[in-house]
């Protein structure tokens, strides 16, 4: 009977530790939503702003034929050049997701292309923009001239110091970091989740079905 007691005292006092602990892990691991703010389509020589301390100036260069070039500034007492793409005339238009948890922005810059589109992707927060990739987002079709991605389809949230990207349906993803065509590959929809450290700005690949 006192080894029985004894049992018993040891499992409450685990149970005990256990709840004691949930708060502290709650505290420990953070985690907020981005909800989509606004979608705007992107006119030349405009200036679009997710907030008051948080714009983007957009400029086009005309001396180009057909194709547009896209300066980013933040603003940040002065305007600073942050980030350029190139437009082929398909035109393009700016995503703002926003968390209220922690007062800060994702912004992606969808630029249509003649197959897919070009993912442009920002962090922003107390007036300073870093890009976190250039990404070729597409849900596949081998039939198809060309193969968008709806900006519903995905997800923006933050957990801890990561800011991540999952997506609910089928895709097909490129990095397109300094103009390499690196080829991730195809993904079914939850397969895929893209990780952005804040703390030191790296992008890595989270691939649920255990490849790296």
């Amino acid at each position: 009977m006192i080894i029985n007691q004894l049992k018993n005292y040891i499992q409450m006092k685990k149970i005990f530790l256990f709840l004691f602990l949930i708060p502290y892990i709650s505290y420990c691991q953070t985690y907020s939503d981005y909800l989509l703010q606004k979608s705007k389509k992107v006119d030349w020589n405009e200036t679009i702003c997710t907030s008051e301390k948080n714009c983007f100036y957009v400029i086009s260069d005309k001396d180009l034929f057909f194709e547009f070039l896209y300066y980013l500034y933040g603003k940040d007492g002065n305007k600073q050049l942050i980030d350029s793409s190139w437009i082929d005339g398909y035109g393009s238009t700016l995503h703002s997701y926003f968390s209220q948890k922690n007062t800060s922005y994702v912004v992606l810059w969808e630029i249509e292309g003649e197959h897919f589109p070009t993912f442009n992707s920002y962090y922003l927060k107390d007036g300073k923009i870093i890009k976190i990739g250039e990404w070729g987002i597409s849900s596949f079709c081998e039939t198809c001239d060309y193969s968008g991605y709806l900006i519903g389809n995905i997800r923006v949230y933050q957990y801890d110091e990561e800011i991540q990207f999952s997506f609910l349906e089928d895709l097909a993803f490129l990095d397109l970091k300094k103009g390499n065509y690196d080829d991730w590959g195809l993904f079914a929809g939850g397969e895929l989740i893209v990780s952005f450290n804040i703390a030191d700005g790296t992008v890595k690949k989270v691939d649920k079905r255990g490849n790296k």
